[in-house]
C-alpha cells in the first residue's frame, strides 16, 4: 500500500501545518432593483421551466425512491392503462418529451444574454441563485406529493389485496426513512 506523505506519524518539522481563516460568502447584486418589498429581489421564472422541473423532479424522486411501482398502481385503472403515471400530474406535458436540460440551459443561456446586454453580471448569478432556490424547495414540494401519492395507494389497496398492500406499505415506509438519501441523489 503507497504511504501519504499528509498522514506522517512522527514529528513533522520541516512542514508547517496549514493555516486555516474564515470565509464567509456574499453575493454581490449592485446595480439591480429591489422587488416589491424593497428588501428582496423579485426573479419569475417562467411556468414551462418550473413545470418541465417539477416532472422531471417527480420522476427520480420515483426511481430513486424505488416506489415507481406505488404510483404506477396508483393510476392502473381499467379507463386509463395506457397513461403514463405521471400524465396526471403534469397532463400538458405528459405527451411531450422535454427534457430539463434543454429548457434550463435556454434559461441560462437568455439570463446570460441579458446580463451582457445590460452589462451588468449581476444578473447573471441572481438567475442562477434563483434556479438553485426553486429546485431545493420542488425537491421537498414533489418529494411530499409523491409520499402523499402514495399513501393514497394504500388506502386504495385497503382489504382488497393483503400481500400486494403488504409489500406496498414495505416500499412507502423504507421511502419515507431514505428520505434524505433520496433528495441528495436526485440533486
Amino acid at each position: 500500500m503507497p504511504r501519504i506523505p499528509v498522514l506522517k506519524i512522527g514529528s513533522s518539522a520541516e512542514v508547517p501545518p496549514p493555516r486555516l481563516s474564515t470565509y464567509s460568502p456574499a453575493l454581490s447584486l449592485e446595480g439591480l432593483q429591489l422587488g416589491i418589498d424593497n428588501i428582496r429581489h423579485d426573479v419569475w421564472l417562467s411556468p414551462s421551466f418550473t413545470k418541465v422541473a417539477g416532472a422531471h423532479i417527480g420522476k427520480l424522486i420515483a426511481k430513486y425512491g424505488n416506489v415507481e411501482a406505488v404510483m404506477s398502481a396508483e393510476s392502473v385503472r381499467p379507463s386509463s392503462l395506457s397513461k403514463n403515471i405521471f400524465s396526471r400530474v403534469v397532463p400538458a406535458l405528459a405527451g411531450k418529451n422535454t427534457s430539463l436540460k434543454l429548457v434550463l440551459a435556454d434559461l441560462l443561456r437568455s439570463a446570460l444574454g441579458r446580463a451582457k446586454a445590460d452589462g451588468n453580471p449581476a444578473l447573471d448569478l441572481l438567475v442562477r441563485a434563483a434556479v438553485l432556490k426553486f429546485l431545493r424547495t420542488e425537491m421537498n414540494a414533489q418529494f411530499a406529493s409523491a409520499l402523499d401519492r402514495c399513501r393514497a395507494t394504500l388506502k386504495s389497496y385497503e382489504g382488497v389485496r393483503q400481500q400486494k398492500a403488504l409489500e406496498y406499505r414495505e416500499k412507502v415506509a423504507a421511502f419515507q426513512i431514505a428520505k434524505k438519501n433520496i433528495l441528495r441523489q436526485v440533486g
